[in-house]
C-alpha cells in the first residue's frame, strides 16, 4: 500500500484527489495539506480518519508520494520539502515560470518528480499524434491552437496549450515554428483543447475534451503508484504511457 499526501485540499482537484484515493484499496491517504490561514470547509472529509495541516517549510511529510496541484509558489516550497527528505512529487500545478522549470528540473536530479501540466493519457496520445503529423505540414499550413477552461483557472495560455505548441513548435522549421494560442475561459468548461492546421484549401483539427476532472484524478493516481518505484528523474505521461 502507497502512502500518500495530497496537497491543495481546498481546491476542487486536491479534494477530488483525495476522495477517490480514500476509495482505492492500494492507497492510504496520511496526510491532506492545506494553505496556511484556510480551513478544511469539505464535510465529506469527517468520515475519514486522516490529519489535516497547513504545510510549512520543517513539517515532517509522512508519506511515500506527495500529490501537488496547487499554485507555483506553493508547489516550489513542497518540492524543496520533498528534496530534503527525499521524497517523491508528483506536480499537476501549471503556470510556471522558465526560471521555476528549472529549479524542478535540478530538484528532479535528487528525487523522481512526475511534472505533467495534463494527466491524462488522451493528450498524452494527442502529443504522440502531432509528433507523427506535424512535419508533413509545409509552411504553407498555418497552426492554431485554442484552449478552453472553466474561468477560474489561473493561467492563460494554459499548460497544456503550451506543451502542444512547443510539440509542434520542435518538428517545424524554425521560420514557422511560431504557434498561435487562443485562451477562453468559460465557466461551463472542464479543459478542451483543439490543434487547427489550416491554409487557403483545407482545415485538420484534432480535439481534446475532458468531460469532468476525473481523468486527471485518476491519471495523477496512477502516476503516484508508478512514481515511487523510479530513480531520480523528471517524468511525464509519456514515461507512465510507455509502461502500459
Amino acid at each position: 500500500m502507497t502512502k500518500i499526501a495530497i496537497t491543495g485540499i481546498t481546491g476542487r482537484m486536491g479534494q477530488q484527489l483525495a476522495l477517490k484515493a480514500f476509495a482505492d484499496s492500494k492507497l492510504q491517504v496520511s496526510l491532506l495539506l492545506l494553505r496556511p490561514g484556510h480551513a478544511l470547509a469539505n464535510k465529506k472529509f469527517l468520515d475519514y480518519p486522516l490529519e489535516t495541516t497547513a504545510f510549512s517549510a520543517d513539517l515532517a511529510l509522512d508519506c511515500d508520494v506527495l500529490i501537488d496541484f496547487t499554485l507555483p509558489q506553493g508547489t516550489l516550497a513542497h518540492i524543496a520539502s520533498c528534496e530534503q527528505q527525499q521524497i517523491p512529487i508528483v506536480i499537476g500545478t501549471t503556470g510556471f515560470s522558465a526560471t521555476e522549470i528549472e529549479q524542478i528540473r535540478a530538484c528532479a536530479k535528487n528525487i523522481p518528480v512526475f511534472f505533467a501540466p495534463n494527466m491524462s493519457m488522451g493528450i498524452c496520445m494527442v502529443e504522440k499524434t502531432l509528433n507523427t503529423i506535424t512535419p508533413l505540414f509545409d509552411e504553407h499550413w498555418h497552426v492554431e491552437i485554442t484552449d478552453l477552461h472553466h474561468k477560474d483557472k489561473k493561467d492563460a495560455p494554459s499548460g497544456t496549450a503550451k506543451l502542444l505548441a512547443q510539440v509542434i513548435g520542435n518538428q517545424r522549421p524554425s521560420e514557422v515554428a511560431n504557434v498561435d494560442i487562443v485562451s477562453i475561459r468559460d465557466d461551463a468548461s472542464v479543459g478542451e483543447h483543439v490543434v487547427k492546421f489550416y491554409n487557403d484549401f483545407e482545415t485538420i483539427e484534432i480535439k481534446h475534451k475532458a468531460h469532468n476532472r476525473g481523468v486527471f484524478v485518476d491519471g495523477a493516481l496512477q502516476a503516484a503508484k508508478w512514481l515511487v518505484y523510479q530513480p531520480p528523474g523528471l517524468y511525464s505521461m509519456r514515461d507512465l504511457f510507455k509502461k502500459k
